[in-house]
């Protein structure tokens, strides 16, 4: 969709500084050899980013552009920092220019809108753990510029509430991909903007196609953060940053107190159900799809497919392959009909579930 000619658009309307960043962070990242004297234009065509001073591709306008949102005024990654759960906002923030920039640029606002700890462990640097995950926040947010639908007038949002950071962007997942087909190592990336992810890549803002999940989920270990969670739906991509937990803190290996998390005054403070609820909700955002799903099955008996799809952030097609996976591999078995039949759970001799479908 990238390698479109965007009308009314010259040679004249690319800043080739900005082309001149590029090929610098790619030789300096090892991945072009650029030579310090080469002419920027010329690598634009030699690229196909552009074919001639009066056709310009989209992905060359969205990346060089001296000011690409004049023909795109969607390509923007708009950022607000709220408090009571949306209902006051104290920070906002719009990255503008062109794509190459708005990566870092919305980053800082995410990291000024959150608290990091430093830990003293004697070592010459202390540790230091971000409130959320923001290298995996990085790569989220790399993801949506890179991949949006940019055919679609609505902006990137990043909101970072108290208890979660969520990034939206327009424009569902492209072609056939599923969101189980992000967790599969094995499943071929087809991105939408091939020149832009091309462009990213080379970089590296992101890195190999197709790992990007992976990657999000190591860097959640190492800041001992529970994992994101996906949604596709109704034209956007949305990915959910949970806040630390206890429970997911508990993988670091050093005292939780230092990272502001307390079990006894939790405790205190919160009933047991409440507090269950919240380990549950950890365990389900660090969990896979099949897991996810097995544990919505045997804790709620009545719930429907759109529900179960809310509960596991899955789209209703999503959780049918999941739960033909789970039948095929013996986990649940189908009772009765497909109306007012239900599902047993098989799994390890745990108790039975129910769910109307």
């Amino acid at each position: 969709m990238d390698a479109v000619f965007v009308e009314g658009v010259t040679k004249c309307d690319l800043d080739m500084e900005a082309v001149r960043r590029y090929m610098r962070k790619a030789v300096r990242e090892g991945r072009r050899n650029y030579s310090e004297d080469e002419d920027p234009w010329s690598v634009l065509k030699k690229l196909e980013w552009v074919k001639s001073e009066t056709e310009i591709t989209r992905a060359a306008y969205l990346l060089f552009a001296k000011y690409p949102q004049r023909k795109f005024s969607q390509a923007v990654v708009h950022a607000g920092a709220f408090k009571a759960d949306g209902a006051v906002i104290y920070d906002s923030h719009d990255s503008m220019g062109n794509v190459q920039d708005q990566v870092e640029d919305a980053l800082n606002f995410v990291k000024k809108s959150i608290r990091c700890a430093i830990v003293v462990t004697g070592k010459a640097e202390h540790d230091r753990y971000w409130e959320y995950p923001v290298e995996a926040i990085r790569e989220a947010i790399a993801n949506a510029v890179c991949h949006r639908d940019y055919s679609i007038g609505n902006d990137i949002q990043i909101k970072v509430f108290e208890d979660r950071i969520v990034i939206t962007n327009p424009g569902q997942l492209p072609f056939d991909m599923t969101l189980e087909d992000l967790d599969n190592p094995d499943h071929s990336s087809r991105p939408r903007n091939k020149l832009l992810a091309q462009a990213f890549y080379d970089m590296h803002i992101i890195e190999h196609y197709g790992s990007g999940v992976r990657r999000m989920r190591k860097e959640c270990d190492n800041n001992g953060s529970p994992y994101p969670v996906w949604t596709s739906e109704k034209g956007e991509f949305c990915i959910r940053f949970p806040a630390r937990t206890m429970e997911s803190a508990v993988k670091l290996g050093i005292d939780l107190a230092k990272l502001g998390l307390d079990a006894s005054q939790s405790a205190q403070k919160e009933p047991e159900s409440t507090l269950k609820s919240n380990m549950k909700s950890s365990m389900k955002s660090s969990m896979k799809s099949e897991d996810r799903l097995m544990l919505v099955l045997k804790d709620d008996q009545t719930m429907s497919l759109p529900k179960m799809a809310e509960a596991i952030g899955l789209s209703v097609a999503g959780v049918r392959k999941v739960l033909d996976k789970l039948k095929a591999s013996g986990r649940i078995r189908r009772v009765g009909p497909d109306k007012g039949g239900h599902w047993e759970v098989m799994d390890g001799g745990a108790e039975q579930g129910v769910v109307n479908v």
